[in-house]
């Protein structure tokens, strides 16, 4: 990795923490009339101007900031300062014309573009009521009313396994999680186990009504996407989350589900009307990739999901644990 490289993966780190550490977004300067030019040039580096604009575009990524102190506005603008001075020395020696910046320039605009055009798709939304986030309270009594913190003994087997069927019989046969768990590493078996703390919003949405149900040392079988999960139940506690509370994080939930399925029933849409060909060893997966899309890595502001898990509903409520 080159040194040009490193410094500017530190740099592009120093903008975001300079960023991080402010409680909210630039105000003020910001604010000076367009037509006033002079008022949003903070610094000219070798006569290349640094505007307000561009501080406040670094602090905008940052989600909930509005009012940087002065001091966070200041370590910004030095930061932009020393990305200007790295340019200008890069472009002086012609670095933009190497064929791997290049390329990385035009992958950066592809990925822009193209999130911009799915932030247009996602915009317009309607935005949930709040009649419907207590409707969505009222029926998930597990994740709310009734939450609770579980301790847990956790196995988990890959999907497909060939032990899969042997592992339900035995749960169905009421054995143990040791006996279950002896037996598939007498078979020389891949699997997990590990002994978790969960809340209800970080499992699977189809385990916790089973979990709830089940006494101590019971066993909860889940079957997964990519795993078969068999959970014992140590102890619980009751956590619950009063609907006051938990109605603003809902509605932000519903409102990220709005924006989700809006992105992939258009990226559904683009592929259906696309002439997408696979080419050479990437021709043997084509059938598997044109039954099952590939969700949009650029979709705007996506919830980044937790585990195989009730992921949205996780993001909802991570704020009231």
């Amino acid at each position: 990795m080159s040194l040009i490289h490193v410094a500017s993966r530190r740099l592009a780190a120093g903008l975001v923490i300079a960023a991080c550490a402010a409680p909210m977004l630039l105000s003020g300067c910001g604010k000076k009339e367009a037509g006033k030019s002079a008022s949003q040039v903070l610094a000219k580096v070798n006569g290349d101007e640094i505007s307000v604009h561009q501080v406040n575009n670094v602090l905008s990524r940052q989600p909930n900031l509005a009012n940087a102190p002065e001091a966070v506005q200041k370590q910004v603008l030095e930061k932009l300062i020393d990305r200007q001075l790295a340019y200008q020395q890069a472009m002086k020696e012609e670095l933009d014309r190497k064929p791997e910046v290049m390329l990385a320039i035009e992958e950066a605009k592809r990925e822009i573009i193209a999130s911009a055009y799915l932030k247009k798709t996602a915009s317009g939304q309607a935005a949930p009521t709040e009649a419907e986030a207590v409707k969505y309270f009222g029926e998930h009594p597990e994740l709310f009313s009734q939450r609770r913190i579980y301790r847990l003994r956790e196995l988990a087997l890959p999907a497909g396994a060939p032990q899969a069927a042997e592992v339900k019989a035995a749960v169905a046969q009421g054995q143990t999680l040791d006996a279950i768990a002896a037996r598939l590493k007498a078979e020389d078996a891949r699997f997990g186990a590990n002994a978790v703390v969960r809340a209800a919003e970080q499992l699977p949405i189809e385990a916790v009504a089973k979990l709830n149900a089940a006494g101590d040392g019971q066993l909860v079988l889940f079957e997964a996407p990519t795993a078969l999960l068999v959970y014992q139940v140590l102890e619980s506690q009751a956590k619950p989350v009063d609907q006051a509370a938990a109605v603003p994080k809902i509605m932000e939930y519903l409102a990220n589900q709005s924006v989700a399925r809006t992105v992939e029933a258009e990226m559904k849409r683009l592929r259906e009307a696309a002439k997408i060909e696979y080419v050479g060893e990437t021709a043997k997966a084509a059938p598997e990739a044109a039954a099952e899309p590939a969700p949009a890595a650029a979709a705007p502001e996506q919830p980044a999901g937790q585990t195989l898990t009730h992921e949205e509903a996780a993001k909802g409520v991570a704020g009231l644990k």
